[in-house]
């Protein structure tokens, strides 16, 4: 207000989301903050709109295009081979992550997955094979976990116990991270957390 800015909120939702646009469209900048995941959906919606506005001459703050650069956990794959990194793939398809994913779980080591875009744990899950599931053979086709194999699974979300499901259950678990272009981050569990969490942006 006082170097001559009038501000006004702009609450937003798909379903109201062509009014919204007609709000920003007289306006000259537009700071933006929507949870990416809010029960459920995504920001495909918005971010097509929002890129329409942005399109028109007016400053959009952050550009979903510069997001998607920068606000993923895409960076914990780019930056795997730096200091903080540890063994960590990047699952682009859910026809990926059936194929690959078992290669992983087959060590009997924890990992954790995480969808690309999310908060407060949501789509952040802790997996492994229990060692008595494990087959004995090793470096083998049929040694490695088949979707009737049974997993430890945790979600990162407050209040969730870890619990027992098929690698084929935590696959469908796992679909619908994959709309809207999504991605999963696939990473060894770190026993290093009493000692601290690393963020990276």
């Amino acid at each position: 207000a006082s170097r001559g800015i009038q501000a006004e909120p702009a609450v937003y939702h798909d379903e109201f989301g062509d009014d919204v646009r007609e709000q920003l469209m007289g306006g000259d900048g537009v700071l933006v903050w929507v949870n990416p995941i809010q029960d459920g959906r995504n920001r495909s919606i918005l971010d097509s709109m929002l890129r329409d506005v942005a399109a028109a001459g007016i400053f959009v703050s952050a550009h979903p295009d510069v997001i998607l650069k920068m606000g993923t956990k895409e960076v914990l794959y780019r930056t795997r081979a730096i200091g903080w990194g540890c063994d960590t793939h990047l699952y682009g398809s859910m026809d990926q992550l059936r194929q690959e994913l078992p290669v992983q779980l087959a060590s009997g080591r924890a990992r954790v997955l995480k969808q690309y875009r999310g908060n407060g744990g949501d789509g952040v899950w802790k997996a492994q094979v229990p060692a008595n599931a494990l087959p004995r053979e090793a470096h083998h086709d049929a040694a490695l976990p088949q979707p009737g194999t049974v997993l430890r699974v945790r979600h990162a979300k407050r209040g969730c116990h870890e619990r027992e499901m098929t690698l084929g259950q935590f696959f469908d678990q796992c679909e619908s991270y994959f709309s809207a272009d999504g991605q999963m981050i696939d990473q060894e569990y770190q026993e290093r957390l009493p000692g601290g969490m690393i963020r990276c942006y």
